[in-house]
This record gives structure tokens, C-alpha cells and sequence, in this order.
């Protein structure tokens, strides 16, 4: 198993473990949309949309550290569905 491999299972079971910490999974799937939104805006004012993004657009990619949005919210929804109101 790869570095970003293992860094990705531990970043899930993270948001499993605070979403059962919390008992709210809802919340944390709140957050990180609010988190995720506001990481692409600061993104997108600090690098631009303009013309000239194309030359500063090897340094606006990055590698992803995190597992998906769309990965994290649908563990977090099954989560959901499994824990009693």
C-alpha cells in the first residue's frame, strides 16, 4: 500500500470516527462543503480567472491529499443511516 493510499484510509476514518464522536454526521458533511467551497474560492481569487491563469496553472494544481468530497459525504450519509435517532 502506497503513502496516499494509507493517508486516504486514515482521512476516512477520521470522518467516521468525528462523525461518531459527534453523533451528528449531517454536521460534518455541513462542514466539509463549507470547507471545500471556501478552499475553492480562496483558489480561485488567489490564482484568478483570467488570461493569464493558464501560466500560474502548474502551481494551482495540487495532488489530492484528502479522499473526494463525493467519497467522504457518501461514507458519512451511510454513516447516517446506520446510526439511531
Amino acid at each position: 500500500m502506497t503513502a496516499p493510499e494509507v493517508s486516504h484510509l486514515r482521512h476516512g476514518r477520521a470522518d467516521l470516527y468525528g462523525a461518531g464522536l459527534s453523533g451528528d454526521p449531517q454536521a460534518l458533511s455541513s462542514a466539509l462543503v463549507a470547507a471545500s467551497r471556501f478552499a475553492d474560492e480562496a483558489r480561485r481569487r488567489f490564482f484568478g480567472v483570467g488570461a493569464w491563469r493558464w501560466l500560474l496553472w502548474p502551481l494551482s494544481w495540487r495532488m489530492p491529499s484528502h479522499p473526494s468530497l463525493q467519497k467522504r459525504l457518501a461514507a458519512l450519509a451511510d454513516l447516517g443511516a446506520t446510526l439511531p435517532d
